[in-house]
């Protein structure tokens, strides 16, 4: 089964835990390295989400009331489901 690669860039907004923090970064696969159009990448706890470009990049702002961290989740048909968290730091 092919797997998905990430690349997470972390946005300002972090420092304050009301203010809502952009997550952003690419779906590559893992194998080639090729930009994976059309992945949907979606906030666990709240269902909020995005699909990536035509360049394989996504974008997501995001509430972090407090947390530490978002646990995201990508999905892309005939790939494994990918789960990481992205921290709030």
């Amino acid at each position: 089964m092919n797997h998905l690669f990430h690349c997470l860039l972390l946005g300002t907004g972090f420092a304050y835990a009301q203010v809502p923090a952009r997550v952003s970064g690419y779906a590559r696969d893992r194998a080639t390295g090729e930009n994976l159009i059309g992945v949907a990448v979606v906030q666990a706890d709240t269902g909020q989400g995005t699909a990536t470009n035509a360049y394989g990049c996504y974008s997501l702002t995001l509430p972090t009331a407090g947390l530490d961290s978002v646990r995201l989740v990508a999905n892309y048909v005939g790939y494994a489901r990918d789960r990481w968290a992205a921290p709030c730091t």
